[in-house]
Parts: C-alpha cells; structure tokens; sequence
C-alpha cells in the first residue's frame, strides 16, 4: 500500500492539539499505529507513509513525529486518534510491558540492538506492575558465575544508563560489549584508569574476572529486579 497524495483534515479530530511540547512516546505511538494497521515493520510501515525506513528510526531517535503526516493517514483509514495519543492510554498499555532478551537471542542482540526490526521480534514480558523508568529491559542470565545473586536462567531487569562514565561502582549491570557480548556482572571501576571496568563474579568459583574498556560498551543497563524461572519447592 503506498499513498503518494496526503491531505491534512485537522478538523475531523479536534480533540487532539498539535504542539512541540505535545507529550508522545513516539516509539509506542508508532507500535499502536503498526498494531491498528495489521503490520509488524517498520519497513511495512514507511510504505504506509510514503517515506523512507530510516526517516521512522530518526523519529524514534528524536522522539520527534510527522504529526500532520500521522493524522492524515489516521483520518484516511478512521483509526481512532484519541486513542492513539491518548497519555492514559499510552502509560496503561506501556508501562508493564518490556523487551526481554532469552539466551538464545544473546549473540544476535550485540549486532542488532540497534535494528527496529530485530527488536520487533524479540519477546515482550507483561507484569502486572508498571516501571517508572521507561527505559527497561529483561535480559536472561547465561551460566552460574553470579550465584547464588542471580541464577542461571532468571531475567535480570535492567535500566539503561546512558552515560557510560556513569556507571557506578559495585552496581550489577548487563553489558554489551561490541567485542564481547553481553555480560551480566558486579562492576568495579579500575583503581588505577576509570575507564578500565572489573567485571567481578559473586560466585566465589569463578575466579576469573573480566577487564573491559568503558569504550568497548555500546550499551549499559544497571540491574534493579530479577524473574526467576524456578519452580518453588516445599520444604519438607
């Protein structure tokens, strides 16, 4: 489907103002969009729009949107505004629900975190609470070298950080290294150079820690919660 003609009717919806201070997750907003559309894409999307897959990137960037673009393709194809930019909305169908990262997903997720696409299709985990940080994600825990802190096969929940020398000492955080992969580990700035990490192990088997340079990490997340798979057992 591809529209090469777009008019605005602003009137049609006078509910919604358009403002540059108008408070919209444009990263949900689009997700509800492609969900109202039957499409999963970004691609599918931007053929919808009639502009380029990386003009939608550089909207979810900027959290900036072609509002007039949005509303005529809305009107066009009466899909219901209000509920598309409603705030209240937005927060009860958000708020609970984050991208999780299995095991399986690691090695892809190093070259690809930053691919619309690829995080499309990764699981989405819904709780029954909400996070006050929009920025989180769930990462499942490789191995044993962090036990008994954090088991083998729990999803850790995590916050970004998104200045790297702000990661604080003795934090636990998920770490993606461009070189490396993603390690989930106690931190330890270096006494002698702060931008040489530790990665400490609290299993006390794992002797072997690992040195990374601050450069090497294209992203941090800082460890808040954790979801275990493990079935509860009763004592006896």
């Amino acid at each position: 489907m591809k529209f090469n003609t777009i008019e605005t009717i602003n009137e049609c919806n006078p509910a919604i103002t358009l403002k540059r201070d108008y408070n919209v997750d444009v990263t949900l907003l689009l997700k509800k969009l492609k969900n109202h559309l039957g499409i999963q894409t970004n691609i599918e999307l931007s053929r919808v729009l009639d502009v380029k897959p990386n003009t939608i990137s550089t909207w979810k960037r900027r959290n900036s949107l072609d509002y007039e673009l949005i509303i005529s393709i809305c009107n066009m194809l009466d899909i219901d505004l209000n509920a598309l930019f409603s705030t209240e909305y937005t927060r009860n169908r958000s708020s609970n629900s984050i991208l999780a990262v299995p095991i399986e997903a690691h090695y892809q997720y190093v070259s690809n975190y930053q691919k619309e696409e690829f995080l499309d299709k990764m699981p989405k985990c819904c709780l029954p609470f909400s996070f006050t940080n929009p920025d989180t994600r769930a990462f499942q825990m490789a191995g044993v070298s962090m036990a008994p802190t954090l088991k083998e096969g729990a999803f850790v929940i995590g916050e970004k950080i998104n200045d790297r020398n702000q990661i604080e000492d003795n934090t636990v955080c998920i770490l993606v290294s461009k070189l490396r992969g993603i390690h989930i580990n106690r931190v330890m700035k270096d006494a002698g150079n702060p931008y040489i990490l530790n990665l400490l192990n609290d299993n006390e088997n794992f002797s072997n820690n690992i040195v990374m340079p601050v450069e090497e990490i294209t992203e941090a997340w800082r460890v808040t919660s954790t979801l275990s798979l493990d079935i509860v057992k009763r004592d006896h």
